[in-house]
């Protein structure tokens, strides 16, 4: 098993589609991101711009669990606990994210990175085996759903329920104003890592961290305007004319103030089915991304009869090489603008997704947050600004490095929140897909939902 780090792994887009952002880049004069570095001693903390939406977004509803990662494994074999906590202790030692609290000041966010002493620790809870079946499944969704008090304690949370001496649950629940999908991959490749390495009585092999995310942070912020021009054109000019509301059909009648609680619709896509898909996007010069998008677009398309669709997706917004293994929120969010008009068929509509992602691709660098600002919407209170549905597409935080003599498997946990109308998320992890439905509980019912999925699979199918 290869010992390359696993960020750097990540950050390396498949052939395919790696070879179709590189022709549709030269083709525009689209030049690569500079590099990061540390800020001056003298320069206070800031808020990134996506910290600084997410600060304010848990202003407007304080306590909301939507902004809580969560992810867990079973754990098999004889686990040390104190070699664990050692493991995690280190962690936090090397990112700052771990230990940054954000207090308000004069009515403002104001990042404050506390001692090591006082970063997370791990809790340790004994459950019997024969009470862990409903009992375990309510005290996970429990720990993902309780809420951070952000002004005070570390925003990360790690816990281990232990089953018998020989298995275990560990669940991280993060706050998405320091970390993100990726960063929950980094922070369990490092935990793995340095558990390997303490249990077997040896020096970690983990690279010293360039920069903290503190420096990231103050390089966004005071990064040249003339950076973005290019690609603020670029949004303009793709997102210019009227910004539809999906028309999706609700069960229920949609509040007049956004919430945030949610549900989750399980998808099951056969394995054979992915090897086919993968194989039809090889022939067509795509991606298992693209036909994926393009399902789903379809799916929109025939459940609201909209033609112009606009799907938001997360790109990791690591370009820059000091950012790989940093545990942090860099995530950005670009729009996907599909023409479903014309009554395309599916293999026509995946080309047209194929074109749309690679430009979207190549411009995300502008952060969505000034991207909301350049094209000021009209806001409700109703839904989100520029689009309502999301497509995820993830690689598993498991990271391919085992800890010593333990084996571990991936323990389903949800945080009860959606931050979107319906959010379809798809996490690859090995050659499987597990895919679901994030959806607002106040607008669609689980039947509906799970008749969603259904016809997501026949799209597929087809």
């Amino acid at each position: 098993m290869s010992d390359e780090n696993l960020a750097t792994r990540r950050a390396k887009l498949s052939a395919a589609k790696q070879q179709l952002l590189n022709r549709w880049m030269r083709g525009r004069g689209v030049t690569a991101a500079t590099g990061v570095e540390r800020r001056p001693a003298e320069a206070p903390l800031t808020c990134s711009e996506a910290q600084q939406r997410l600060w304010f977004l848990e202003q407007l509803e304080p306590g909301s669990p939507v902004h809580n990662l969560a992810f867990a494994l079973r754990v098999t074999g004889a686990l040390d606990r104190g070699v664990l906590a050692a493991a995690l202790a280190q962690i936090a030692e090397r990112h700052e994210a771990c230990r940054t609290v954000f207090p308000t000041e004069d009515g403002k966010p104001a990042p404050r990175v506390l001692p090591v002493s006082e970063g997370p620790r791990l809790e340790v809870e004994e459950l019997a085996a024969a009470d862990a079946g409903d009992r375990l499944e309510a005290a996970t969704r429990a720990l993902a759903e309780t809420p951070f008090d952000i002004a005070r304690e570390p925003l990360v949370r790690v816990k281990l329920w232990r089953l018998s001496e020989t298995e275990h649950v560990m669940a991280v629940v993060a706050h998405h104003l320091v970390s993100d999908g990726w960063s929950m991959g980094v922070f369990l490749y490092e935990c793995f890592t340095l558990y390997s390495a303490l249990r077997a009585g040896r020096a970690p092999q983990l690279a010293p961290l360039p920069i903290q995310y503190g420096d990231y942070a103050h390089w966004q912020r005071h990064r040249a305007p003339q950076a973005m021009t290019a690609q603020r054109a670029y949004w303009r000019e793709r997102l210019a004319g009227d910004r539809p509301v999906l028309a999706l059909a609700t069960d229920r009648t949609r509040p007049l103030v956004e919430s945030t609680r949610g549900g989750a619709q399980p998808i099951a896509i056969p394995r054979a089915l992915v090897d086919r898909l993968k194989a039809r996007a090889a022939e067509t010069e795509t991606t298992l991304f693209m036909a994926l998008v393009a399902a789903y677009a379809a799916l929109l398309h025939r459940y609201s009869g909209d033609q112009d669709l606009w799907i938001g997706t997360p790109v990791a917004n690591r370009a820059q090489p000091e950012l790989e293994g940093l545990i942090g929120v860099f995530i950005n969010t670009v729009v996907l603008r599909i023409d479903a008009g014309g009554a395309p068929s599916l293999g026509e509509l995946v080309q047209r997704v194929r074109e749309v992602t690679t430009g979207a691709f190549a411009h995300q660098d502008l952060p969505f947050e000034q991207l909301v600002d350049e094209l000021r919407p009209e806001r409700a209170f109703g839904h989100a600004p520029l689009f309502q549905t999301m497509f995820v597409f993830r690689h598993s935080p498991i990271p391919a490095v085992a800890m010593a003599d333990l084996a571990t498997r991936r323990y389903p946990i949800a945080n009860g929140g959606s931050r979107f109308d319906l959010t379809l998320i798809v996490e690859t992890e090995h050659d499987e897909l597990f895919t679901w439905l994030e959806y607002k509980t106040e607008l669609f019912t689980e039947a509906t939902m799970a008749q969603l999925a259904r016809d997501y699979t026949r799209v597929l199918e087809a």
